[in-house]
């Protein structure tokens, strides 16, 4: 099978990376040919091109970018062609994704993408779009399918990825670690601060969770700040975090971020997929968000949904506080990371709050993770013997 893969971001490259290896197992005379970063490289694509230059944050902010980014998509439909795959498959990056399946519509192979656009919160009718160009969704979220199978595309809830990444979640190799560095010392306290994964977050956000940072340090010298980073991003933070006098740690790499995160007392962190992780593994974690006002005008106007949090959207209350645009003060934020390392009765709340989330987010079809439901629906697509592929039916009660 020759699959074209497509991740413009590096949350889709962690997800597309899983799906890759999962494939492979199953058809090792795989050919692949994309669009990805470091991980999707650890299992064999060399990127046609930087995902760096798609990691651009904000309705307003992305508007210069747009002649670069309209020619970079040529020359992908371009490659895309060149290739001639049996399988299209685009990762997230709904921005990037649907634009170059829309290219394809007529194209004879099958037309596949992961992690549906959120148009239950906004932009409903790309959901029929989608229907007129795609073969096949996978969607991340169980009362995602029905919003797409009215339209008669194909949808499978699969599971969050992010699932298959909880077994990480081991304290002690992050603990191990710091301690034959020397950073360990007795009854020290651990902050996760994650300000994103483009740089227009990092700038808007970091300033101000830094200022925080050294306003908890001064409360307690025992504090040590740890910064999961990513390849986007992460000589910008570097340089930041080095102006900071805070005892600091950045790390990279799944395992270890995943092992910190279970390791540390609070996390402040920019909205996204990162604060379902932390709360996953029960670490008390504040939301936080900032972008250009006149985008954060045109998005308050046109979302529907109450929460920016997909803990607090799933549980349908406010478990993580969500410190959004105007809301996100250096005061505010202190006042919630000051809580959750200080009141006992917040954390213990906070825990069994978040502990019911993670059942929810299971793939459905038992001892397969999303990776492997994935992998088979594409093997059948493209005519591929030995895969079993899940129903396509809706699963979960449509909000």
């Amino acid at each position: 099978m020759k699959l074209y893969i497509i991740a413009g971001e590096v949350s889709g490259d962690q997800i597309a990376a899983r799906f890759l290896a999962s494939l492979k197992e199953r058809d090792p005379a795989l050919e692949v040919r994309g669009i990805g970063g470091s991980l999707l490289a650890e299992q064999g694509l060399q990127s046609q091109f930087d995902i760096k230059e798609f990691a651009i944050m904000g309705l307003v902010e992305v508007l210069r970018h747009v002649p670069r980014l309209k020619r970079r998509m040529r020359e992908i439909a371009e490659d895309v062609r060149a290739f001639q795959p049996d399988v299209l498959l685009t990762v997230d990056s709904p921005g990037l994704s649907l634009r170059i399946h829309k290219m394809f519509e007529d194209a004879p192979f099958k037309k596949l993408h992961f992690v549906a656009p959120t148009v239950w919160a906004w932009k409903p009718w790309r959901a029929k779009q989608m229907a007129g160009y795609l073969d096949h969704l996978f969607v991340i979220l169980p009362f995602e399918p029905p919003y797409f199978t009215v339209h008669g595309l194909a949808t499978d809830f699969v599971g969050h990825p992010v699932t298959e990444l909880m077994a990480l979640a081991t304290p002690e190799l992050f603990l191990q670690q710091t301690a034959q560095e020397g950073a360990l010392q007795e009854k020290r306290r651990n902050v996760i601060i994650a300000p994103g994964s483009r740089k227009g977050e990092v700038s808007k956000l970091l300033p101000d969770f830094l200022t925080v940072a050294k306003q908890l340090y001064a409360d307690d010298p025992s504090l040590r700040f740890v910064v999961p980073t990513v390849e986007t991003v992460e000589p910008m933070v570097r340089d930041m975090l080095s102006e900071a006098d805070l005892p600091h740690e950045v790390i990279v790499g799944q395992a270890l971020r995943w092992s910190a995160f279970k390791a540390a007392d609070l996390a402040l962190v920019a909205s996204g997929t990162i604060a379902l992780e932390l709360g996953l593994v029960g670490t008390p974690t504040v939301v936080a968000y900032r972008v250009n006002p006149l985008t954060a005008r045109i998005v308050r106007a046109v979302v529907k949904v109450e929460f920016a949090s997909l803990i607090n959207l799933l549980n349908k209350r406010a478990i993580q506080p969500e410190l959004l645009q105007w809301d996100f003060t250096p005061e505010a934020l202190l006042a919630q990371a000051r809580r959750f390392l200080y009141d006992q009765a917040a954390i213990e709340e906070y825990r069994a709050a978040v502990g019911q989330t993670a059942a929810m987010l299971q793939a459905p079809q038992a001892g397969k993770s999303p990776s492997d439901m994935a992998a088979d629906v594409v093997l059948k697509l493209a005519g591929a013997a030995g895969a079993s592929a899940p129903s396509s039916e809706p699963q979960g009660p449509q909000q």
